[in-house]
């Protein structure tokens, strides 16, 4: 009896002397910079530059009400400044919000901005088919345009105007935002527009969503050369049409107890950020662990965020946050809306109804 209290003390001085020397892993909030605070169940956020910070918040939810009156949705668009913190009202742009007829189960979603911000692009859904309806105009609700989705995998800006719309059903589209005219280019004119749009973003990286890697174990991220991303996309449904063979690509291995939720390409195709729910003891526990087997702690559960290059390199976690389990006992998602800052050095996400940003550069 004696030696094992004389064993729990020495574990004990041991095991505080390591604590007080052990590296620390660092809490996202004590890393991060709050720059905005909303009930963001009702609040939408969407950067329109690396400190303008667009705010669309609803004030009546669509739906129908009592004796089956339609109520359309209702909400307000303003930008915040978060250097010097003021707020301006964009009127034009929430008169257009309110104007826009939309599905009574659906309001305006999926916010974002062109790269030099010219542009603010949303979605709603007109309840027939199901496809989103989307929409563009300027912030200050000018030069308002709208056109059909059929399923296009992938969307980006060529030039400060035309928008590209890549599809494996329907090849490539080009929507010019001033004229309101969109096209279908040939193959040859599509190859020359890629290449054209290559000479300024040569590469672009092609990330895995939740359900691809569900039950793998690894995410694979590749890398691949601007002119083969249409291809890349039609592959995937044609048995004749070869993948292209990727630039790099490397596995982001996810231990036991680690679930992938997300991961996003930095907007020049840099760098890439990913997001993780962890089930695991901590470091300093499971050494502890190993060198007193009666001490069994439980496992913590967290969420965390990571950054590497789009090469794989640079690898490092950015903070987390602390969070429980679901009734599935799987670790419960806390963070909402991770996403770059167009500057692609930061990070913003949402917790607990306020908007934090880190800066988010691979070592």
């Amino acid at each position: 009896m004696r030696r094992a209290s004389m064993g729990l003390l020495v574990i004990g001085l041991i095991g505080g002397a390591v604590w007080r020397a052990w590296p620390r892993e660092r809490l996202l909030t004590e890393v991060a910079h709050p720059v905005a605070h909303a009930d963001f169940k009702k609040t939408t956020a969407c950067w329109l530059s690396v400190h303008q910070l667009l705010l669309v918040t609803t004030s009546q939810e669509v739906n129908l009400a009592d004796n089956m009156v339609r109520k359309d949705w209702r909400g307000s668009a303003d930008v915040l400044d978060t250097t010097t913190h003021v707020t301006t009202h964009l009127d034009g742009l929430t008169r257009l919000l309110n104007r826009i007829p939309k599905d009574p189960m659906h309001g305006p979603e999926e916010f974002e901005s062109s790269p030099d911000g010219t542009w603010i692009l949303w979605e709603t859904n007109s309840g027939g088919d199901g496809w989103p309806w989307p929409h563009a105009a300027h912030p200050d609700g000018t030069h308002a345009c709208d056109w059909r989705d059929n399923g296009n995998e992938e969307k980006f800006f060529i030039d400060s105007n035309q928008l590209v719309h890549l599809s494996r059903h329907a090849g490539m589209m080009v929507l010019d935002m001033a004229s309101k005219e969109d096209h279908h280019p040939q193959k040859a004119q599509t190859q020359a527009i890629l290449a054209r749009y290559a000479l300024r973003h040569p590469r672009f990286v092609r990330v895995p969503d939740a359900e691809e890697v569900a039950g793998k174990g690894f995410a694979e991220i590749a890398l691949y050369r601007t002119q083969d991303r249409l291809q890349r996309i039609e592959s995937e449904e044609s048995a004749t049409l070869k993948s292209p063979v990727p630039l790099w690509a490397w596995r982001l291995n996810l231990p036991e107890g680690t679930t992938y939720q997300h991961a996003e390409a930095s907007q020049e195709q840099q760098t890439v950020l990913y997001d993780l729910t962890t089930s695991r003891l901590p470091t300093l526990f499971a050494w502890l662990h190993r060198v007193y087997p009666r001490f069994d702690p439980e496992p913590t559960f967290s969420e965390e965020l990571w950054v590497a290059r789009a090469d794989g390199q640079g690898r490092h976690k950015i903070g987390f946050v602390p969070t429980l389990l679901d009734e599935h006992s799987n670790p419960v998602t806390l963070l909402q809306e991770v996403r770059w800052l167009p500057d692609g050095k930061r990070i913003s996400f949402i917790y607990r109804d306020t908007l934090y940003v880190v800066p988010a550069e691979p070592e």
